[in-house]
């Protein structure tokens, strides 16, 4: 029973590694972005356009991960 449990939180402890992985690297493009935008994207429209396009892109991956998980 023992090799169970600690079979189970080895999972766990993978699976919350491997979650906070994949939320990071959208989390960190869009954060990227907004300061992309913050700096450039006021008076640039091209770069508004991709920066908005980007954040989009990334909040949609982000859904899919978490429903994923869910």
């Amino acid at each position: 029973m023992l090799d169970s449990l600690e079979e189970s939180f080895d999972r766990q402890s993978n699976f919350v590694a491997d979650a906070s992985h994949e939320l990071k690297t959208p989390l960190s493009v869009i954060s990227g972005y907004g300061d992309l935008l913050d700096r450039w994207g006021k008076h640039q429209p091209k770069i508004l356009e991709e920066g908005i396009a980007a954040i989009r892109r990334e909040s949609a991956h982000m859904s899919k991960i978490i429903d994923q998980m869910l």
